[in-house]
């Protein structure tokens, strides 16, 4: 006897996942839009108030309790407001998370001065901090200009 899962087909079942998630995102926003800062419906995202809490933002397929863990320390803003707020609290690309590192003002700091005393390359730092070498060093030189060594 052979049993069949219900969607042996890769993509049939690729298809189902992504509107299964599109649906708790969809009734997410329902609940908690519109955008906190503006009180628009358009284009609604998943907005972390810290960023430095953040475990993944991938977590529309996690178990009830793990999700509303997370969602807890979110909001819905819009898009253009969602930008807004990541710009100012310098979470963007080299912001506070990057590759589930937590880049912060002392871990640029630190990486700073060790790639300076001679005795790091970037390659060892960014294993030591757990981003990606030129992440770190980009970091370092152009986007942390902010932190003084």
């Amino acid at each position: 006897m052979i049993f069949l899962m219900p969607y042996a087909d890769p993509a049939k079942q690729s298809e189902y996942q992504v509107a299964w998630a599109k649906r708790r995102r969809d009734e997410w926003f329902v609940e908690n839009g519109p955008c906190v800062d503006c009180g628009s419906w358009d284009d609604l995202r998943l907005d972390h108030v810290d960023a430095s809490l953040k475990v993944d933002h991938k977590l529309w397929s996690w178990s009830a309790e793990r999700r509303a863990a997370e969602l807890e320390k979110c909001v819905a803003r819009c898009h253009p407001c969602h930008v807004k707020k990541t710009v100012r609290c310098r979470e963007h690309a080299y912001g506070a998370r990057v590759n589930r590192a937590v880049l912060t003002d002392d871990v640029v700091r630190e990486a700073r001065q060790l790639y300076a005393s001679g005795g790091f390359s970037w390659p060892q730092l960014g294993e030591r901090f757990g981003v990606k070498h030129n992440t770190l060093r980009r970091a370092c030189k152009d986007f942390w200009k902010h932190v003084e060594d």
